[in-house]
């Protein structure tokens, strides 16, 4: 199998203006304009797994199996054959249960996460192995019901959004909160709020992806909704914000997944006016510049940047047999 991607230049992208940001707030606006346009080399797995999620650890890629005994495919990199299959949904030693396979994330160096319980625990996986390494559970503070969005940070504290109406994400230790962050959203959302639904509509425009970087010590906030991303640093306080022009569509993606890197942070963004499915990878560094842009021309579900070999592995939405990668080169 031969590893090829090409690269040319991509034209511009033109967006309708809108204001993205809160008011008060200093913000980056992304220029796609230069991003490079990417045809993808991909591989049909030997086995048909519908992904609904993926990581990289240990030098391997992890792929969570929808339709699959075996909860986890482990496949080597960057020869992508299957190495190991395994973790069992269920009640018994070893195995998990209700696991959101959606939320497969790096735990470790040698390890992943996976949310189980519904939204209640974190299941630690080894890898290659498979083995159930331990499961996690933390103590809500109190007013929080409920964890919409979790980011392990160390061995003992959480980067969690509340999944009550509020939705303010918050580091917590042994239940206490360190420091909070609000959702704020910006006017033109929230001149699109529904304001007969209980504030359905405004708990479903807060969804959001949290991100830690150990290295810097920087979180990050990637609303789905509408395209903004905010940067804060190790007590809360926000650094800056980044956004790429839209319009507001209640109930649309604009933000599909991000991912946290050694020295870098990767946002996946899509287009919901945009006839013909397409993505773009952007990578920003933790003072929230945006230095690269990469245009794909495929809707894309699930990615992971392997930083150690310069690609990036990604699943699309109509494509459930193939896994898709390019080169990107050393971060």
């Amino acid at each position: 199998m031969k590893h090829i991607c090409k690269l040319v230049s991509c034209i511009s992208v033109s967006f309708c203006i809108l204001s993205s940001c809160t008011d008060g707030e200093v913000c980056k606006r992304i220029d796609f304009s230069d991003c490079i346009n990417v045809i993808p080399d991909s591989i049909a797995p030997e086995t048909l797994m519908s992904p609904a999620g993926i990581a990289i650890s240990n030098g391997f890629l992890i792929v969570g199996n929808s339709n699959q005994d075996s909860l986890l495919t482990v496949m080597d990199l960057p020869s992508l054959t299957i190495s190991n299959r395994g973790l069992l949904e269920g009640n018994g030693p070893g195995e998990v249960i209700s696991p959101y396979l959606p939320s497969l994330m790096p735990y470790s160096s040698n390890a992943v996460s996976l949310r189980i319980g519904g939204i209640e625990g974190l299941a630690i996986v080894d890898i290659p192995s498979l083995s159930l390494s331990k499961i996690k559970y933390w103590t809500l503070p109190s007013g929080w019901d409920l964890i919409q969005s979790i980011v392990p940070v160390g061995e003992d504290k959480i980067f969690a959004q509340n999944g009550n109406p509020s939705a303010e994400w918050a580091l917590i230790k042994d239940g206490e909160v360190q420091f909070s962050i609000p959702s704020n959203l910006p006017e033109e959302v929230k001149k699109e709020l529904n304001d007969d639904d209980e504030g359905v509509s405004e708990r479903i425009a807060k969804i959001s992806i949290g991100l830690y970087s150990p290295v810097y010590d920087r979180y990050a906030i990637c609303f789905r909704t509408f395209p903004v991303i905010r940067i804060y640093d190790g007590n809360g306080k926000q650094v800056t914000a980044i956004s790429a022009d839209y319009q507001y569509m209640p109930m649309t993606s604009w933000i599909s997944g991000a991912f946290a890197g050694k020295n870098v942070f990767y946002v996946c963004f899509t287009d919901p006016r945009q006839l013909s499915p397409a993505s773009k990878i952007a990578v920003f560094d933790w003072d929230g510049n945006f230095l690269k842009g990469y245009c794909i021309q495929k809707e894309i579900t699930f990615f992971a940047p392997d930083e150690g070999h310069g690609t990036i592995y990604f699943t699309t939405k109509n494509d459930n047999d193939l896994i898709y990668f390019f080169k990107i080169g050393m971060p």
